[in-house]
C-alpha cells in the first residue's frame, strides 16, 4: 500500500473511531473526494456507504449554484436511519449543506459530520444550528 493511501486509511479510521459512539448506521460523503474517505469510513465502522451527487442547481440556488443529491436507487438505504455526513475538507459547507438537505428528504437522519480537515467556522455553527456531532 502506498504511504499516501496509508495516511488516508489512518485518518478514515481515526474518523470512524470518533464516530463510532454516535452509533451511526450509514455513511454519506458528497462526490468526489469526500466519497472517498467517507467509504473509508463506512467500512471500518462496518456499515452501508452512499454518496451525494454533485449537478448544477437548475433554480436560483443563491450563493451556491451547485446542488448534491443521493441517487435514486440508494433512497431505501437511508430511510430512517442514522448517517453520518463525511468530507475530506470542510470550508464554505455548501457540499455537506446539501448533502445534509437531501438526506433529510430522502428520510435519513443525519446525526454527524466528520471531516479530515475543518477550515473556518461555518462546520461549527452548522453542526450546532442542525444538533449534529462534529468530528474532524
Amino acid at each position: 500500500m502506498s504511504s499516501r493511501r496509508l495516511v488516508a486509511a489512518e485518518a478514515a479510521a481515526q474518523i470512524a473511531e470518533r464516530l463510532a459512539r454516535h452509533n451511526v448506521e450509514a455513511v454519506c460523503g458528497p462526490l468526489v473526494e469526500g466519497a472517498f474517505v467517507a467509504l473509508m469510513v463506512a467500512r471500518v465502522l462496518a456499515v452501508p456507504f452512499t454518496y451525494a451527487e454533485r449537478f448544477e442547481a437548475t433554480e436560483s440556488a443563491g450563493l451556491y449554484p451547485v446542488q448534491y443529491r443521493i441517487p435514486l436507487g440508494l433512497h431505501k438505504y437511508l430511510r430512517g436511519k442514522r448517517v453520518a455526513i463525511v468530507n475530506d475538507v470542510i470550508n464554505a459547507g455548501s457540499a455537506v449543506g446539501a448533502t445534509f438537505a437531501d438526506l433529510e428528504r430522502r428520510g435519513a437522519l443525519p446525526i454527524a459530520i466528520g471531516s479530515l480537515a475543518i477550515l473556518g467556522s461555518w462546520t461549527a455553527r452548522f453542526a450546532e444550528e442542525k444538533r449534529l456531532a462534529m468530528e474532524g
